[in-house]
């Protein structure tokens, strides 16, 4: 009897676990108003070159043990406050910094970010790409 106790009491706190994670999942999706994903790239080499697309986030090349960066702004276009964090991914999340994240951005307020990639010393030539992911959400969100 004591056995079942137990085994039913752990099943209960598994449960409440179970349910409390999934709730704040489902909030947190929810709360998202509006997402962008940028793709990102750097060119570590020998030498530095530029790259000044504008449909993208891309820094040319740099050489191991340099930096470049670019400034993206981002502008509230809804009727409310949304809180901005900047998501990155893929082989240049390494590379690559925000100079601001978690943020609120008040309706119709502008912000510029700059974005820094910078290759520590002895990075290998190659390049590495990946996304920039901005999700807009609810302010409310922590």
């Amino acid at each position: 009897m004591k056995n079942k106790i137990i085994i039913i009491a752990i099943t209960l706190i598994i449960i409440i676990i179970s349910g409390t994670i999934l709730y704040s999942n489902i909030r947190d999706y929810l709360s998202i108003i509006e997402k962008k994903v940028v793709y990102a790239k750097v060119n570590i080499g020998d030498h530095i070159g530029f790259d000044l697309n504008s449909t993208a986030l891309t820094f040319g090349m740099i050489p191991s043990g340099g930096s470049a960066s670019r400034d993206i702004t981002l502008q509230n276009i809804h009727n409310n406050s949304v809180k901005i964090q900047i998501y990155i991914t893929g082989y240049i999340k390494d590379f690559i910094s925000a100079s601001e994240n978690n943020f609120i951005l008040n309706d119709n307020e502008s912000k510029n970010i700059t974005f820094t990639v910078a290759a520590p010393k002895n990075t290998p030539s190659n390049s590495y790409d990946g996304n920039v992911i901005f999700l807009m959400r609810n302010p409310i969100v922590k």
